[in-house]
């Protein structure tokens, strides 16, 4: 035999000798034995597969063929200890084992998973400002510096903190600037929030309030000139439950646009509106006092909660500056904590959403006639049509009186949550009009 323990030998007496006569018999064995050895099986160790056939050769080598891997069982679920193979470009085509877990590491690096698109609140980017003009400066408590978001303070010093709608450098069209006017180092009582409400249907399908909840991710843009950990708060419209929480912005990042993304999970008790109603607020705190913060990020029972304990008094400083540029409250159903990447607006379409809440418009030239009565209360003197319907019929108010001729006292009375009349009295018997009058309607929650 050619081989004794895989190692290849010359059969005895086959050598050749030197000055000697080479015999047929011992020759013609050793070729019949290299034939012999040219068509066995060449062993493993030889460089061989040890086998006739490719699934034995597969076995012996340890190796995976084509039919293995179709044929193989299919596993519904892997764990992070499972493997695939992969060659590696880096080192000779060699294999290597891949760990799901590292899988899952790299495709978040590269795609990585987020909430959903939609920006729940209205003027996340404070395009619009349909009730203060862009420019102007606003301080007082229940203001509007841009539509939806609502200065909320009291206890505090008058003007402590002015609000501006300004156009921003490039990058970002619009943002919300406040800044701290008359500095306050202790706040015992008293608080400064910066605010929207939103209404239930667009938070509907949170269903908060339930086991089958789903988590949500605050996203923001800010610019501040001071360091610090900053408070917000998310509650419910009955203000029986709040999330508080905070950011934190490093000193590296002091006067940069930078963007925080903060996880919020389900609140599982509490009561959330899901119709055209207040569903939830969404605030920002410049000041509160310690009796209205709590010890960790988290969800409370309760009212009145800004924060969160050891977060920054932002009007402890005289010109303390913070800038929002975006916000976003989005849905993340698969708990990744991720923000989407953000997209600004359509303005379109969220001037469309903001006159949902308020609007302002003028009423169109108009006539009538009454031949009864010289001093008719209350006649009509023309309509105005909402852009959009409203969330509700809104309250109206009169911004500019029109012009008028033989009537008087103008009353903007809506009919519901499409349009509005315009109410006037009438002097004397014959023709009156009413025109160019600028009224608001408000629906917000």
């Amino acid at each position: 035999m050619p081989r004794v323990g895989d190692v290849f030998q010359l059969l005895s007496g086959t050598l050749a000798v030197p000055n000697t006569t080479i015999q047929s018999g011992p020759y013609n064995a050793q070729q019949q034995d290299w034939v012999t050895e040219a068509n066995s099986p060449r062993p493993i160790s030889a460089g061989g597969t040890g086998s006739t056939t490719a699934a034995s050769a597969r076995t012996g080598l340890g190796a995976i063929g084509v039919g293995d891997l179709s044929g193989a069982d299919t596993k519904a679920a892997v764990v992070e200890t499972d493997s695939v193979v992969i060659i590696d470009s880096e080192d000779d085509n060699t294999n290597k084992r891949w760990l799901v877990s590292d899988i899952t590491a790299y495709m978040r690096t590269i795609s990585p998973p987020t909430g959903l698109n939609r920006n729940r609140l209205v003027n996340g980017a404070f395009q619009i400002t349909q009730e203060i003009a862009t420019g102007s400066t606003v301080t007082g408590n229940g203001n509007y510096p841009a539509d939806q978001w609502k200065i909320n303070h009291t206890g505090l010093t008058t003007g402590i903190v002015q609000a501006v709608h300004q156009v921003q450098p490039s990058g970002q069209p619009y943002g919300l600037h406040l800044q701290v006017t008359a500095d306050q180092a202790t706040v015992s009582t008293g608080y400064w929030l910066l605010t929207q409400a939103v209404e239930g249907l667009r938070t509907s399908d949170f269903n908060w309030g339930f086991d089958v909840g789903k988590p949500a991710v605050l996203r923001l843009r800010i610019q501040v000139n001071t360091a610090g950990t900053y408070g917000f708060f998310i509650r419910n419209n009955p203000a029986t439950h709040t999330y508080a929480g905070t950011f934190t912005i490093s000193s590296e990042e002091v006067g940069s646009a930078v963007e925080k993304a903060i996880p919020i999970p389900v609140p599982v008790v509490g009561t959330w509106a899901a119709d055209n109603t207040a569903g939830i607020t969404v605030g920002f705190t410049m000041a509160a006092p310690a009796a209205n913060l709590r010890a960790t990020s988290g969800w409370y029972a309760g009212a009145s909660i800004y924060g969160v304990t050891g977060q920054l008094n932002a009007i402890n400083t005289l010109n303390a500056e913070i800038t929002f540029f975006s916000v976003g409250l989005y849905l993340d159903p698969d708990s990744t904590g991720v923000a989407p990447k953000w997209e600004m607006p359509d303005e379109a379409e969220e001037l469309a959403a903001c006159q949902r809440y308020w609007f302002r418009g003028v009423s169109g030239n108009s006539a009538g006639y009454r031949t009864m009565h010289a001093a008719l209360a209350i006649c009509d003197a023309g309509s105005i049509a909402f852009p959009v319907t409203m969330r509700v019929a809104p309250a109206a108010a009169t911004l500019t009186a029109p012009i008028m001729a033989n009537c008087s006292s103008p009353v903007p009375t809506p009919g519901g949550t499409n349009d509005a009349g315009i109410r006037v009295s009438v002097t004397a018997a014959g023709s009156y009009r009413a025109y160019s009058g600028e009224y608001s309607f408000n629906a917000r929650v």
